[in-house]
C-alpha cells in the first residue's frame, strides 16, 4: 500500500517540524543560559528526520549532528524497495530525486505507479534535493550504518558523502571538524555498543570536554 509510504514522508516530515519548533523557541525559556548548544541525533527513523533539519534553520543554528543507520535520499531507498531499476531511466538511484515524474511513470509498472505516486514523489523528491543542494557545510557530522544492514544500506549514503568530502579538499569547508563516517563489519540496522562509544568520543572532542 502506498499509504504507508506517505504515512512514512509524513512521520518524518512533521517531526523535523516538530524539531523547528522547539529549538526556535527553547531558548525563550531557558534565559539562565548565555549560550545553547543544539545537537541533532538519531537512529534509523530519527535519523531520516535529523537530515532534514539542516534545511528548516538558519545557518549555524546546529552544532554538530549525527545519524546511525539512515539515508540522506530517501527516494533512492524507496525506489529501490520497489525494485526499480535506475539504468532504465539513464541515471542513478542517487540522481532520481530529480527525474520529474512523467519520466518515471514510463518505466513503473502499473502496480509500482500505485505505491508511487506522482504527488509522493515530489514531496519526497523535494526534501532530498534540499538535503543535497542547501546542506549547511560547517556542521559537524558523524555518519555511522552497518555494513550488512539490509533495511538501510549504507551505499544510499556514500554517494552524499563523496560530495561533502570533495566540497571539504576545495578548501571551502570551515567548520569545526570534518565529515566522519564509521562503516561497522558485521553488523544490520543496529546501534551497536561500539556506536555508542563512538558517539561520546566524537562529541568530547568537538565540544573539548578533556581539554
Amino acid at each position: 500500500m502506498h499509504a504507508r509510504r506517505i504515512d512514512l514522508l509524513s512521520l518524518i516530515d512533521g517531526s523535523a517540524l516538530d524539531f523547528q519548533l522547539v529549538i526556535s523557541y527553547l531558548p525563550a525559556y531557558l534565559t539562565q543560559f548565555s549560550k545553547l548548544h543544539t545537537i541533532m541525533a538519531g537512529v534509523s527513523l530519527g535519523g531520516h528526520v535529523s537530515w532534514r533539519m539542516p534545511a528548516l534553520l538558519p545557518r549555524n543554528s546546529i552544532a554538530a549532528m549525527f545519524m546511525v543507520v539512515s539515508c540522506p535520499n530517501l527516494t533512492a531507498l524507496m525506489l529501490s524497495r520497489l525494485g526499480l531499476d535506475p539504468s532504465s531511466l539513464n541515471t542513478s538511484f542517487d540522481e532520481l530525486y530529480k527525474v520529474p515524474y512523467g519520466e518515471l511513470e514510463k518505466v513503473l509498472t502499473e502496480q509500482q505507479r500505485k505505491r508511487w505516486p506522482r504527488t509522493l514523489h515530489q514531496l519526497m523528491a523535494e526534501g532530498d534535493r534540499k538535503v543535497k543542494e542547501e546542506w549547511d557545510d560547517d556542521v559537524p557530522l558523524l555518519l555511522m550504518g552497518g555494513k550488512q544492514d539490509p533495511l538501510v544500506p549504507v551505499r544510499f549514503m556514500e554517494p552524499w558523502v563523496e560530495k561533502r568530502r570533495e566540497r571539504e579538499e576545495s578548501g571551502k569547508f570551515e567548520g569545526k571538524r570534518k565529515l566522519e563516517v564509521l562503516v561497522q563489519d558485521n553488523t544490520g540496522h543496529s546501534c551497536t555498543k561500539e556506536m555508542v562509544w563512538k558517539m561520546a568520543e566524537w562529541l568530547s572532542e568537538i565540544f573539548g570536554v578533556y581539554e
